[in-house]
């Protein structure tokens, strides 16, 4: 390092970093689903199974959080059951 010291940096301030505070970011106030309002519009595959598993996800905007994630589950199943059954080798 020819004979360099490296100092560290300023102290950052947490406030400006949200991810390092444990603090989640923005206003947690927010209604479920007020992220994803584009989910109500998820485009054809062209595969009815995924078209089916992917209309789930419209229904996690009238859920609270503790409810979406069993849709979720059942998206993830159906979409790797697809998925299987493409894998031919």
């Amino acid at each position: 390092m020819n004979g360099e010291q490296v100092r560290p940096g300023p102290a950052e301030d947490p406030a400006t970093h949200p991810s390092d505070s444990g603090e989640p970011p923005g206003d947690c106030a927010e209604q479920p689903g007020d992220d994803f309002a584009d989910l109500d519009a998820v485009p054809e595959s062209g595969d009815p199974r995924v078209d089916a598993a992917t209309a789930r996800l419209a229904d996690l905007s009238a859920l609270p959080l503790a409810e979406q994630l069993p849709v979720y589950q059942d998206v993830h199943r159906r979409l790797h059951g697809v998925l299987a059954d493409l894998d031919v080798s």
